[in-house]
């Protein structure tokens, strides 16, 4: 029980790490574009973002599910039970795949955001460009 919560807070760990990582380097970029589209509201989307991006990355990497495979026994076809035998080579793929998944959901969350902001500007760019041709139209 100790290994499975050492682990469960090694992963928690990580993937917290890795998320902070990626949202301080990703933070610029965010608010820049939330600044051409929102406006003021920038520093409050962007809170969003990141909250969400720390949830995704720590939901995907902190997988209860894979690391109670550790403490039960299975059962085989031919009715004999074994359970995983825990060691560090195990111990080292678990990390390295909570820092693969954490990463996955934090650059999931982000492809999210780059592909609605791309759909918000073109459409804010319709709306300015029809907004234009009207003040054509009504001068002359």
């Amino acid at each position: 029980m100790i290994l499975f919560l050492s682990l469960f807070a090694v992963t928690f760990g990580v993937a917290t790490a890795i998320a902070f990582v990626v949202e301080k380097m990703t933070r610029p970029l965010v608010f820049h574009i939330l600044s051409g589209i929102s406006g003021d509201m920038a520093v409050s989307w962007q809170k969003l973002i990141s909250l969400a991006m720390y949830t995704m990355a720590i939901t995907w990497s902190a997988s209860a599910t894979r690391i109670t495979y550790y403490l039960y026994e299975t059962k085989n076809y031919d009715g004999t039970t074994n359970k995983v035998a825990f060691d560090k080579a195990r111990a080292a793929m678990e990390i390295y795949e909570s820092i693969l998944d954490a990463m996955e959901g934090a650059m999931g969350i982000l492809i999210l955001f780059f592909i609605v902001t791309v759909i918000a500007t073109a459409i804010m760019r319709g709306q300015q460009r029809r907004a234009a041709e009207r003040t054509l139209t009504d001068l002359k």
